[in-house]
C-alpha cells in the first residue's frame, strides 16, 4: 500500500498539468497595482493607513 501511494505522490508531482506563479505575477496583484498607481497621494496615504490598522488590530479579550 505504502509503494502504491509513493507511485502516486511521484506521478502527481511530476504533473506539469499546474502551473505555480507567485503573487507578483498573479492577474489581481497586477490590476492593484494599476489601480494603486492611479490613485493620488492622499489617497494612497489613506490606504495604507487603513491596510496596517487592519493588520495591527488587536483581538485581545481581556
Amino acid at each position: 500500500m505504502i509503494e502504491f501511494l509513493m507511485i502516486k505522490i511521484i506521478k502527481a508531482r511530476s504533473n506539469k498539468k499546474h502551473k505555480f506563479i507567485t503573487w507578483e505575477e498573479s492577474k489581481s496583484f497586477k490590476i492593484f497595482k494599476e489601480e494603486f498607481a492611479k490613485m493620488s497621494e492622499s489617497e494612497r496615504a489613506q490606504l495604507i493607513a487603513e491596510v496596517e490598522a487592519q493588520i495591527n488590530i488587536d483581538y485581545d479579550d481581556d
